[in-house]
């Protein structure tokens, strides 16, 4: 539909001519204007009320003998006519036009029955009544009411020629005032009429005009539209909603974006699929069918080509134009190039994305210092955003200083993870020699065979080999290959510099953490030693119980390990056992060594080597843990010991497990005061002591070790 087409279809809603009453077409209850419709019925209702009661008036002024059902009938219209009258005035107005037409017929035919038939000088007054319902409902009901009138004519005919109908005298001047008042009516009703159709004329001749000037005002307006559409930087186009979308309109922009003629493009139905990208046309195409199936309007961007073979991206959108039914019937549609946006987005992307490598680097470097895992990740992100075809990665070992493999993606040859370069020598060991970029392009393979023999048949033409540097210190190279030569801006070598960096920077963390965790080692071995140290001090010390500390230590882990304990707590049971007996250092010689009994003085001293033991360990944050065996070896599960006299599950769990293992361990040692216990002797003694001295749980892991044993 042509724009003028569719502009004008508004305009004739607008401006409607009202239909000529004269042609019968539409009945005027129809009309737009009700109150000239109802001015209408008055005067027809008056009218005829009028001449009927003046009908009764001049046959008895002049004595004109009316036989008395024909007053009746007369009276019976005159009723009629005033209930129309009301009916009117509550805007009833159909109803009123239909029972104005069928009453009077009926009354009129009962007024020519009554008076004798056909040649009753009433039957012309059938012509009123044709004439109101030609005016009120149309020529076609005008003329159905003068068939049925002359078929009422007829049956009376018949009714006549049987004798069937009164025969009433019939006088002159009956005749004479009958036709009259039919001829008084018949007048007003056509005067009535013609000014009704005067005045609808007018109206029509008034609204033809607005047309005119209407229609003189759209073209005014196509010529400004279309001269707009022709200077719009973007391709106007309108197809119809048949099988294969015809083109019916596009606008000259299709010569200056896609390099078409207008009768070209529109020439080939097909032409706007065949040009489609083909990483686009499937897409496309559904997001087509889907807006042809539900009429939602279609939004989308895609490439397509152009006559000479460019690719431009286009931002499409597009609506479905309805008739008033609601039934598709065209497509409207603007077509805008895009390229010049794509390639600043493009431009956007780049270091938005270079961003986000350097970002995932970042969060390798800091959540693991496992080089392979750092450089895995680094080189993944080189191929990808460097758009190149291979990369490797070269550590620099200072004491031998070679070059040595680290990691590489990309590459065809399998031995490459054997290649070692000289200071100096290849690519890279001439970048790290002279701490600068080095590149090279459109190389041979000669090239290679001579200066990096391991990529001669790599099928690289371009290299870029980078120095990896911090805090000053060579830590080793990074190379990039590609196989087909591509010229690259100053961005894309300074993302190279970039993630050269965050190669350095990956080396040189891992390398302080591995010293880190070399010298934390060496300090924790330092630790265990000086532990161990301590305990055969104090076993040399008591040489009664030398070998004691080693045997209950590893009774304790046992135990522990049997009940699920692992990891840094099973450690601290280890250490809290070298040192269970670390405050006896407090307690005098004379005491420790006495070859008898002890005293009570002498109890309560030995009985305080617990708290001397937390005493010395408590300032050490290292053994902080480990206390708990030191201090609460000697509680008891009943809380009975000292020297704070816990109870039950009060009592650490390392203190719980290490007591079974010493309370044992003393019984079956000599002691200079008695002799060993038997195995048997001091298991019995052990589950006598369940629920007393020590936690029956602990008790039932260490029976059932002893009796793997």
């Amino acid at each position: 539909m042509s724009f003028k087409h569719r502009l004008h279809l508004e305009f004739s809603k607008q401006f409607k001519m009202k239909q000529i009453r004269a042609s019968m077409n539409w009945p005027i209850f129809e009309d737009e204007d009700q109150t000239r419709i109802a001015g209408f019925l008055y005067t027809i209702i008056l009218t005829l009320g009028v001449g009927a009661t003046l009908y009764i008036f001049v046959a008895q002024f002049f004595f004109i003998s009316i036989p008395p059902s024909i007053r009746l009938v007369v009276a019976f219209a005159v009723l009629l006519l005033t209930a129309l009258y009301m009916l009117t005035r509550r805007g009833h107005l159909r109803l009123v036009s239909i029972l104005l037409v069928s009453g009077l017929w009926l009354i009129q035919t009962a007024a020519v029955y009554i008076d004798g038939g056909v040649s009753s000088p009433t039957f012309a007054s059938y012509v009123i009544i044709i004439i109101i319902a030609s005016v009120v409902f149309g020529g076609q009901i005008g003329v159905i009411v003068a068939i049925m009138s002359a078929a009422a004519g007829i049956m009376l005919l018949v009714a006549e020629s049987q004798g069937l109908l009164p025969d009433p005298a019939h006088s002159t001047t009956a005749g004479w005032a009958t036709h009259s008042m039919l001829f008084v009516l018949t007048a007003a009703l056509l005067a009535l009429f013609n000014r009704d159709l005067k005045s609808a004329l007018d109206n029509a001749r008034q609204s033809a005009q607005t047309i005119r000037a209407r229609e003189e005002a759209l073209r005014e307006s196509e010529v400004k539209y279309r001269s707009l559409v022709e200077r719009i930087p973007a391709i106007i186009y309108t197809a119809a909603m048949d099988e294969t979308k015809t083109r019916l309109y596009v606008s000259p922009q299709v010569k200056r974006i896609l390099g078409f003629t207008q009768e070209e493009y529109l020439a080939n139905p097909e032409l706007w699929r065949e040009l489609l990208h083909p990483d686009d046309r499937q897409r496309i195409l559904g997001e087509s069918e889907y807006f042809y199936a539900t009429g939602e309007p279609f939004i989308s961007e895609y490439r397509t080509f152009t006559r000479d073979g460019r690719v431009v991206w286009v931002h499409d959108e597009a609506v479905i134009l309805r008739d008033t039914s609601g039934k598709p019937q065209f497509i409207q549609g603007v077509r805008m190039d895009i390229t010049e946006l794509k390639q600043v987005e493009e431009k956007i992307k780049t270091p938005l994305a270079q961003l986000a490598s350097l970002r995932a680097i970042d969060v390798a470097i800091m959540s693991t210092h496992d080089l392979r895992m750092i450089f895995y990740i680094l080189l993944s992100q080189t191929i990808a955003k460097l758009d190149v075809d291979a990369a490797r990665i070269l550590l620099f070992n200072s004491a031998t200083k070679i070059l040595e493999f680290g990691a590489a993606q990309g590459f065809y040859a399998a031995d490459i993870e054997k290649a070692h370069v000289q200071l100096g020598e290849e690519i890279a060991g001439r970048a790290v020699q002279e701490g600068i970029l080095i590149d090279g392009h459109r190389l041979t393979k000669e090239f290679f065979s001579t200066n990096a023999p391991v990529f001669a048949d790599e099928g690289f033409t371009c290299f870029y080999a980078v120095p990896l540097i911090s805090k000053g210190k060579i830590k080793g190279a990074l190379e990039v290959f590609e196989r087909e030569h591509v010229h690259h801006d100053r961005g894309w070598v300074d993302f190279l510099n970039s993630l050269a960096g965050q190669a350095a920077i990956a080396i040189d963390n891992a390398s302080l953490f591995l010293d880190l965790q070399r010298s934390n080692t060496d300090l924790r071995l330092a630790y265990e030693t000086t532990l161990e140290g301590w305990s055969a001090a104090l076993d040399l010390r008591d040489r009664e119980t030398e070998g004691h500390t080693q045997r209950v230590t590893k009774l304790s882990q046992q135990i522990a390990k049997s009940m699920g304990i692992t990891g840094n707590e099973l450690l601290n049971i280890r250490r809290g056992s070298l040192l269970h007996d670390i405050g006896k250092v407090g307690v005098p010689d004379r005491i420790l060594h006495k070859r008898g009994p002890l005293t009570n003085g002498e109890w309560k001293t030995m009985r305080k080597h617990p708290q001397f033991a937390y005493d010395m360990l408590s300032p050490i944050a290292y053994l902080h843990s480990a206390l708990d065996i030191p201090y609460c070896h000697h509680e008891k599960w009943d809380g009975s010991g000292y020297p704070r006299g816990l109870k039950g599950e009060e009592i650490p769990l390392a203190a719980r497990i290490f007591a079974v293992a010493d309370v044992y361990d003393a019984l079956i040692s000599d002691r200079p005061y008695r002799k060993g216990w038997s195995r048997k002797k001091a298991l019995k003694y052990i589950r006598e002591q369940t629920g007393i001295h020590f936690d029956p749980r602990v008790v039932e892991v260490f029976l059932r070790e002893m009796d793997a044993k």
